[in-house]
């Protein structure tokens, strides 16, 4: 069914942005002992550090470390001298701590990109990726908030970070699944992640923003969060396309920058 949508989207500017988050194929967790598996039963896997208790300290896991350069090298980003961690301190039920372990300021991998084939085209693309980070995950929410289950909380992530990838006067969803496919095929076969969508191992924010070739008014980016295959990224993009267009042409005050899930 993806083969034969190829949308002409003339006199309009679409740009998308990708920010993919896989879980990395390491024993333990980030900080801490615990392991984790899927099919564990709910806040079993979890420890005074995972917790976020008083007194608790990290050990850091060193294998993710070598799986993230593995990926650096894999995507030919460059290495950064010196990392380092930071915490994003936020509010929200699936983050027992009350803070996230990032790097925001000194990411592992910087300046990357991934080449692929696209068929439809018969041309040689290339997605730049901005930058490559390891952070840690979060735990689940269940039930309408009234269950959390911290068991993930604490797994080794890496999130790419992908440059805005422009599209005038087509889009055609297909070379946007060739990179995704490319770059899950990729970790899969140096075992850096399972990347299995279906499991939640693999997780996706996309950046949208459409405004018409001549308009005046740069619309802000909006981003969709959370999302768990491609076909819902897919469905947001078009979405998200055909909205953003119909308020530009009402003329609708311009859009500020905000997250939808």
């Amino acid at each position: 069914m993806m083969d034969k949508i190829y949308l002409f989207i003339e006199n309009i500017i679409l740009k998308v942005g990708f920010e993919i988050h896989v879980q990395l194929n390491t024993l333990n967790k980030l900080f801490s002992k615990e392991t984790y598996n899927l099919n564990k039963k709910s806040n079993s896997l979890t420890g005074e550090y995972t917790l976020g208790l008083p007194g608790s300290l990290p050990v850091f896991n060193v294998n993710a470390l070598i799986k993230s350069l593995y990926a650096v090298n894999l995507f030919n980003c460059k290495c950064s001298s010196i990392v380092g961690f930071d915490r994003k301190n936020y509010f929200y039920s699936d983050l027992v701590k009350g803070y996230q372990i990032t790097q925001k300021y000194k990411p592992i991998g910087l300046f990357g990109y991934i080449e692929f084939f696209s068929m439809y085209r018969n041309v040689l693309k290339k997605i730049t990726i901005r930058d490559i980070h390891i952070e840690e995950d979060v735990g689940v929410i269940s039930n309408y908030f009234l269950f959390n289950n911290f068991n993930r909380s604490g797994v080794s992530l890496l999130e790419f970070v992908t440059e805005p990838i422009q599209f005038e006067g087509y889009f055609n969803p297909n070379e946007l699944n060739l990179f995704l496919r490319c770059l899950f095929n990729q970790l899969k076969y140096l075992n850096i992640s399972n990347c299995e969508l279906q499991s939640g191992n693999v997780r996706l924010d996309v950046n949208i923003s459409a405004t018409l070739r001549n308009f005046n008014q740069v619309l802000n980016i909006i981003e969709v969060k959370n999302l768990n295959s491609i076909d819902s990224a897919f469905k947001c993009i078009f979405f998200e396309l055909r909205r953003q267009i119909f308020l530009t042409r009402k003329n609708i005050p311009k859009l500020e920058y905000h997250t939808r899930n």
